[in-house]
């Protein structure tokens, strides 16, 4: 049986985790950077996905992509 103050949540002694053989304790934060610097570097690579596919499409259609209405030329000067 457990006693009053024998809690799983009160325990003496604290996990944390170990990066590299170094105890991270208190430093959530360093644990967060690995995750949104790969969240960060998959964004880019999906954006240059994204405007690879674009670009693409565009091509294929074989329409131009903006319409000239008038050209306005200088008269030559000899």
């Amino acid at each position: 049986m457990r006693g009053a103050g024998d809690s799983p949540l009160e325990s003496p002694t604290r996990s944390s985790p170990v990066v590299g053989g170094h105890d991270i304790g208190t430093r959530p934060l360093l644990l967060l950077t690995v995750p949104l610097a790969i969240g960060g570097v998959q964004l880019i690579v999906l954006g240059l996905l994204g405007e690879l596919l674009v670009r693409v499409y565009h091509e294929s259609q074989g329409n131009p992509v903006y319409a000239v209405r008038q050209v306005f030329r200088r008269p030559v000067e000899e």
